[in-house]
């Protein structure tokens, strides 16, 4: 797999509008700072929703960026992340890189399907018997869920 060219995202083009339109907005709020018929409160409600507008693409702009390198569904993937994010549905997700991870994976239920973000989101509904533990991807597979990831201590801690 090849890292994709964040530089010509469409994501990237949606970071830049909602930036731009932040900032138009924060030059308005300037502008009319002294006018006494103004309410610089309903501007912060709209500067403060733009922001979160921008987070949101920002991280799936990131993710996508960095998930490309090690899986072809990464669109998948950002899409399932950033659906269990407005859920408030917790998810461990573990992608598989050159490392074998055998010893840190452990009791998981065998999958093996092809990923699809409605898949993911599937496991990780609550209530669901595999949505506890982690889900190990492995290119564009999923292959186990219900995972037990073991803990990793680092320098004798």
């Amino acid at each position: 797999m090849q890292q994709k060219n964040c530089d010509v995202s469409p994501l990237k083009e949606q970071l830049k509008e909602r930036l731009s339109r932040i900032g138009t907005a924060i030059h308005h709020s300037l502008q009319n700072i002294d006018n006494e018929q103004f309410c610089l409160l309903s501007q912060f409600d709209e500067i403060r929703a733009g922001f979160r507008k921008v987070e949101s693409v920002a991280a799936s702009f990131y993710l996508q960026c960095y998930l490309s390198s090690f899986t072809d569904s990464y669109l998948d993937l950002s899409i399932s992340v950033q659906h269990l994010s407005e859920r408030r549905h917790g998810a461990l997700i573990v992608i598989q890189r050159k490392d074998d991870l055998a010893a840190y994976i452990h009791s998981g239920i065998p999958i093996e399907a092809t990923l699809s973000y409605s898949l993911l989101e599937s496991i990780f509904y609550p209530g669901n018997p595999l949505h506890d533990g982690a889900v190990l991807i492995r290119s564009d597979r999923i292959v186990s869920a219900a995972n037990v990831v073991a803990g990793i201590r680092r320098g004798g801690a």
